[in-house]
């Protein structure tokens, strides 16, 4: 199968998936808006039942370390800021229109998931450490690897194929080899998916790059860096490897653009080690 019959499939099929809920437009609007307010999110957010109980329940999590219950939008919102509703919200409805039973022995959701949710704190962490005043970073983690769903779900063979070729060869990744079977990653195939339901450019983009060398073209430089070391720290502290058993390398580029030390890396990923009961509960939390 080569690269335009991949991409005419993948298209086919993303139209297929459930819509993103209907609030997430009128809360992203709002959460960009400077000039709106708590109450206007919460108003956007509470028609949708579903999923207000989701991000009470996450914003109930171990997570956040909030020590007294939170048992309403009205408080979990100005308790957990904008930006983080904005990214919960957002993270809840692409994971609702997801296909949830997708797995095996090489390959398990949950997992992934985990290892997203980690690469979501890295980066939000390193955001606060470097005083970057972003609300959508938790998001751009936490939706970085989208696009292996997609190709577990509808090229099964293909990408169970490249799971275990980059098993089986030194310093070979998962994206090298779905670019070798598929003529695509699943950075592109995140892309493509994350575009067709309209979230913003500021996500989309590093998610498509997130396995390219350099800095493509149009790309935050800093975003795209975040999240590439995000994604580094994150399998260096072991909490899974988001189907990529070959460990990354950090790119000093990469390090260059976010003027970053060493010590700040071992910072984040001590973080992340303490963190992991939370983040493994968070997911929970999320489902």
């Amino acid at each position: 199968m080569d690269r335009h019959q991949v991409l005419q499939r993948i298209h086919a099929e993303i139209d297929h998936l459930p819509t993103l809920p209907t609030v997430l437009p009128r809360v992203l609007k709002l959460v960009e808006d400077p000039d709106s307010s708590a109450q206007e999110i919460v108003e956007a957010i509470t028609p949708d039942l579903a999923l207000t109980a989701r991000i009470l329940k996450a914003a109930n999590s171990a997570y956040y370390g909030i020590p007294s219950s939170i048992s309403n939008l009205e408080r979990a919102v100005p308790l957990l800021g904008l930006g983080m509703v904005k990214s919960l919200a957002l993270a809840m409805g692409v994971i609702e229109c997801l296909p949830q039973k997708i797995g095996g022995k090489e390959f398990a959701a949950k997992d992934l998931w985990v290892h997203s949710l980690a690469v979501a704190t890295a980066v939000d962490e390193m955001g606060h450490l470097l005083d970057v005043k972003t609300g959508y970073l938790f998001t751009m983690g936490l939706l970085h690897d989208v696009g292996q769903i997609i190709l577990a779900q509808f090229f099964r063979e293909e990408f169970f194929q490249a799971l275990e070729l980059c098993r089986s060869r030194e310093d070979f990744h998962l994206h090298d080899a779905e670019r070798e079977l598929l003529g695509v990653d699943h950075g592109e195939v995140g892309a493509m998916l994350l575009k067709r339901w309209k979230l913003p450019a500021s996500i989309v983009k590093p998610v498509a790059a997130h396995h390219i060398d350099g800095f493509p073209k149009g790309v935050d430089e800093l975003d795209l860096a975040l999240l590439r070391v995000g994604d580094f720290v994150s399998q260096q502290a072991g909490l899974y490897h988001g189907g990529n058993p070959v460990p990354y390398k950090v790119f000093d580029h990469d390090l260059e653009i976010l003027e970053m030390e060493p010590k700040v890396l071992d910072q984040v990923r001590e973080h992340l080690v303490q963190s992991r009961e939370k983040i493994e509960g968070f997911f929970q939390a999320m489902g």
